[in-house]
């Protein structure tokens, strides 16, 4: 089966400021590439189960990457920092 990865992942940014370029793969059952893979890739906000580390300010999240036929992917957790 098909799955999502992230090749880079979100960093962490100031309220009101434009995410990283995230990049994602699709890859087959042995890692590869799909280079047959031509559907669309949806990056939607995934806040659930993500806590908090205790003394970072800001509000964590995580990005879900899916598309049909494919495991869903998560990023790992980026936080969104007050401005300062």
């Amino acid at each position: 089966m098909r799955k999502i990865v992230f090749v880079v992942q979100p960093t962490d940014v100031i309220e009101g400021e434009n995410l990283n370029a995230v990049e994602v793969r699709v890859v087959n059952e042995d890692g590869n590439i799909d280079t047959s893979f031509s559907g669309d890739v949806t990056l939607t906000l995934d806040v659930a189960a993500v806590s908090a580390s205790p003394g970072k300010p800001g509000t964590p999240k995580r990005l879900r990457a899916s598309c049909a036929g494919c495991l869903d992917a998560l990023s790992d957790v980026f936080y969104v920092l007050p401005k300062p």
